[in-house]
């Protein structure tokens, strides 16, 4: 696939990996039929079963969370268990950040751009990335986003406010145009209805005269099924796990991806019941899985794709020219996002997020 250049990033999904693990206290020195007063006690963790809470149905794009279920589980000796409610069994996407903070479920995966008001700060991590054209740069780039800005202190304190804790981010594939119109040009897609998100994508669209309509993932399959849209935007994964092909014989793309997929995280409360070694447990197959994760969605890519093609769905690419001219046309988000910051009073805090993000963007993969 022809590559093309990024003219200007626009802000990775959010951020904070817990990417430092916590290791375990260091082996004291074993001592030979130790008197039972003075016997060392090394109870065993109570159980514990987590509830996480899941907008996707299980497949693909939820091997991640699968994987560092089975980490975790292993990590913390049998001590811990995750259960999933796939498919939004339990709550909306809109509504798991706000099932974590009550406690309603432990953990989630929560998309910032979905409440975007609730969420002023993390969601610079899920403005728009225009894509490379080349997946394995684009996740590339992400993965950097992602572990270096983990540190960056100013997602932190929004986190704790809504009394939960990040531990991963979801790599996230880049997106393209699902549709039943093999026209893959911008002209073709004025004044057509498509699949939006967020508060800066829907921006991007109309400087092209398309109708933004902005959806979460759970309303996109009959969104397009009944014609309330034109075109839906979905990372290939999700097309395949979803069974999209059903209902779209085209894809048009690859075109954006915002910045990184879901951030994972788990209720406070929860976590202070963890004992130590189970968070330590719990660190280490965040870092792990995180590892895993770039690997892994480099490995899947054609698997996804063939999944279309096994389907009949067919292929376009944008044409480069059309492309670049729609990407210099649109706004200059990290920048409006990085003012709008300012002015709410987060000085130095928001300057190093845009600093670390334009440092990023301009690297060569």
């Amino acid at each position: 696939m022809k590559s093309r250049s990024l003219k200007r990033a626009a802000v990775l999904s959010a951020v904070l990996v817990l990417a430092a693990a916590c290791g375990g206290a260091a082996d004291e020195p074993a001592t030979p039929t130790p008197a039972p007063d003075t016997a060392p006690t090394d109870e065993p963790s109570e159980p514990v079963t987590l509830v996480y809470a899941h907008y996707l149905p299980e497949g693909i794009a939820t091997t991640q969370e699968a994987t560092f279920a089975r980490m975790v589980e292993e990590y913390s000796e049998g001590s811990i268990t995750i259960d999933f409610a796939f498919g939004g069994a339990l709550g909306t996407p809109a509504e798991l950040p706000f099932l974590v903070e009550g406690g309603a479920v432990d953990m989630a995966p929560v998309v910032p751009a979905f409440n975007a008001d609730s969420f002023p700060n993390i969601v610079a991590t899920q403005l728009i990335w225009w894509s490379s054209g080349d997946p394995e740069v684009d996740l590339r780039r992400q993965y950097d986003l992602i572990v270096e800005m983990h540190s960056l202190d100013l997602f932190a304190a929004e986190w704790a406010s809504y009394n939960q804790r990040p531990l991963f981010v979801q790599q996230l594939p880049p997106y393209f145009f699902y549709s039943n119109d093999d026209d893959c040009t911008v002209a073709g897609m004025a004044g057509e209805r498509i699949r939006s998100l967020g508060r800066d994508l829907p921006r991007a669209f109309e400087v092209r005269n398309i109708t933004p309509l902005n959806m979460t993932t759970d309303e996109m399959y009959e969104g397009l099924e009944r014609g309330t849209v034109e075109r839906v935007t979905l990372p290939p994964d999700v097309f395949v796990d979803a069974r999209f092909y059903e209902i779209a014989s085209e894809a048009c793309g690859p075109v954006f991806w915002l910045g990184a997929g879901h951030t994972i995280t788990i209720n406070n409360d929860t976590w202070d019941r963890l004992d130590e070694r189970q968070k330590d447990a719990m660190l280490r197959a965040s870092q792990d899985v995180q590892d895993f994760s770039l690997g892994f969605y480099l490995d899947i890519q054609e698997t996804a794709l063939d999944g279309h093609r096994d389907n009949g769905v067919s292929f376009q690419t944008l044409p480069d020219d059309e492309f670049q001219a729609w990407v210099n046309d649109s706004p200059d988000f990290p920048a409006e996002w990085l003012q709008r910051r300012l002015e709410a009073g987060e000085g130095d805090a928001a300057q190093a997020v845009y600093d670390k993000i334009m440092e990023i963007a301009a690297r060569t993969y």
